[in-house]
């Protein structure tokens, strides 16, 4: 029971990253993470306990342990992008997601903790399976509802490298709501003329308040309209053209790359540099150099 139980912590944050980070790319890293733990579980259970080793009570301790924290890191990876989410059916998905994954793995690590290595009786061998099969069926019927151009972008636009926030070529189609123009134009007025994009710590929610439209409208809005899929993507992408003025201008050659990306709103050279490159396919030196370069 439990080592097949260990086997899928790791899988849920990766199953979280997967679903609900557009820009999530599985690599050998996670394989062998996985088949670790895997192999040391498969040890513990059928080699280690049955010998009664000394070795049974660490290891599975340890697993446990390693388990638990693959637990936190699903239920962080799913809630902490639920703000910036603008994709109304995954954002949906979270909450069964968070409630049938995390509390089953929780409850299952605790008892692991429990046991300490000794052999689960079989009344906990039965529960573990009922609530493994609750779980799933909470999050297979939550998945379900959940159209596929919701849950993964498009496969076009996933071969570009700013996949997350680059809009479609092609024009989409749209709810009422998301079509008022008088919003748009609004929305378009703070980021162009207002640049409200450089405040510091903006939220969707803050965004929403100055337009004086309800969130939920905002997010259909930039998501429908613009073809964003995260909020995050959109301030990102009004922040790197904003930057990119100032790495082209040769008037301000002298001038720091921090002080222009902390100008047009990101908060660390980490953040823009990251960013940039995912807008650009370059580093902002290599992009103020050419530009630069054209220029003179």
């Amino acid at each position: 029971m439990y080592p097949r139980s260990r086997h899928t912590l790791p899988l849920a944050d990766l199953f979280a990253r997967a679903v609900f980070d557009d820009g999530f790319e599985p690599r050998w890293r996670h394989a062998a993470v996985w088949g670790a733990l895997a192999g040391l579980g498969l040890l513990e259970f059928f080699v280690l306990v049955p010998a009664r080793s000394p070795l049974a009570v660490p290891v599975g301790v340890a697993l446990s342990l390693a388990s638990l924290g693959f637990a936190i890191l699903a239920v962080v990876q799913t809630i902490s992008g639920w703000r910036t989410d603008l994709i109304e059916g995954r954002r949906r998905l979270r909450a069964p997601v968070v409630i049938g994954a995390a509390g089953y793995i929780a409850i299952v690590g605790a008892a692991e903790l429990l046991l300490r290595g000794r052999p689960p009786p079989l009344t906990a061998s039965a529960l573990n399976a009922a609530g493994l099969a609750a779980a799933s069926a909470l999050i297979a019927w939550s998945l379900l509802r959940v159209a596929g151009k919701d849950l993964f972008p498009e496969p076009s636009a996933a071969l570009s490298p700013s996949a997350a926030g680059t809009p479609p070529k092609k024009p989409r189609e749209l709810e009422g709501e998301a079509l008022d123009p008088q919003a748009l134009a609004a929305l378009e007025r703070l980021m162009a003329v207002e640049r409200s994009y450089r405040q510091e710590g903006l939220t969707i929610g803050m965004l929403a308040a100055k337009l004086k439209l309800p969130e939920y409208r905002l997010r259909r809005l930039i998501n429908q309209r613009l073809g964003y899929r995260h909020f995050n993507a959109y301030l990102n992408r009004c922040r790197v053209e904003d930057a990119k003025v100032g790495l082209a201008d040769p008037t301000e050659a002298e001038v720091p790359i921090l002080t222009i990306a902390m100008d047009a709103g990101f908060q660390s050279l980490r953040a823009f540099n990251r960013a940039f490159r995912a807008e650009t396919g370059m580093t902002p030196s290599e992009y103020s150099e050419r530009a630069r370069a054209r220029t003179a």
